[in-house]
């Protein structure tokens, strides 16, 4: 339901509740498990990362029309910063936008965005803070809708435009039943790919494929999985900092596939740096 309107780059926007947002990203992990589909916001058909908060602004009242996660991050956001920025200042609340962003010319940033050296934006997400749904987005790697925690690759967050910030809601959920569709919350993990340190945007890499070597804090060793997660991702190999690695693929969600000993695995980027760093 709209509130107020007013008018922004020549489009109508309707002011919406930020927790009705949130909600809207609650309600796509209760529906059949939603593919990633590019340049789509139809949770029937699938959907792509702007197209999953596209939808969830709309579902909530509002009229947006994004023109992909680099422009939503340049042109839609009220207010933006780090995600610690956001703790601190009280602005990580319930349907304030996520971000993955990455130093400028990396992913294969649009060139157009490349001068203004604002960075790569190249996933976006809705942040809940629920336990079990902390962060809901469309991944590419994954290839469905589903959940991260804020410690897996999110650097930034942004309250977005057209979007009332202001009073909070109450009544969004401590915990939702998504088991359709989403991973479960990151079960215990003593090694490096469920640590709670502080992150940072990564440093570009080379070009993919690049060596690369295990990284971790206090001398943790890394998990090395079958699939992009902490919890359906079975563990198939622990390996201490300094181990080489050869980086396969970078996902839009915080996880590389890498090859060690001749096996393809998985491991949180945060955790790999490439050679010579």
């Amino acid at each position: 339901m709209y509130c107020i309107y007013y008018t922004w780059g020549g489009i109508n926007i309707g002011i919406v509740k930020a927790g009705d947002v949130a909600h809207a990203a609650l309600d796509l992990l209760t529906m059949p498990r939603i593919p990633y589909v590019i340049n789509s916001a139809d949770p029937k058909k699938g959907m792509d990362c702007q197209g999953l908060v596209q939808y969830c602004v709309r579902k909530a009242g509002g009229v947006s029309r994004y023109l992909g996660s680099n422009d939503m991050f340049r042109h839609d956001s009220a207010w933006v910063g780090t995600i610690e920025q956001a703790k601190a200042q009280g602005k990580l609340v319930p349907g304030a936008a996520v971000y993955v962003v990455s130093p400028s010319g990396s992913y294969n940033e649009p060139k157009k965005y490349v001068p203004d050296g604002i960075g790569n934006a190249h996933h976006v997400g809705v942040y809940c803070g629920v336990s079990n749904a902390e962060c809901v987005s469309a991944s590419s790697v994954k290839g469905y809708v589903g959940v991260t925690t804020l410690a897996q690759g999110w650097t930034h967050a942004a309250w977005l435009k057209g979007v009332d910030y202001s009073s909070g809601d109450a009544s969004v959920a401590t915990s939702i039943d998504n088991s359709q569709t989403a991973e479960p919350p990151p079960a215990a993990d003593s090694q490096a790919d469920n640590s709670q340190a502080k992150t940072s945007a990564p440093t570009a890499n080379p070009k993919i494929p690049y060596d690369a070597v295990v990284k971790t804090p206090t001398g943790n060793k890394l998990n090395l999985r079958k699939a992009p997660s902490t919890t359906t991702g079975a563990r198939i190999a622990q390996v201490p900092p300094g181990t080489p690695l050869k980086v396969l693929s970078d996902d839009q969600s915080g996880w590389i596939q890498v090859e060690y000993n001749g096996q393809r695995a998985w491991a949180q980027r945060q955790y790999v740096v490439a050679s010579g760093r």
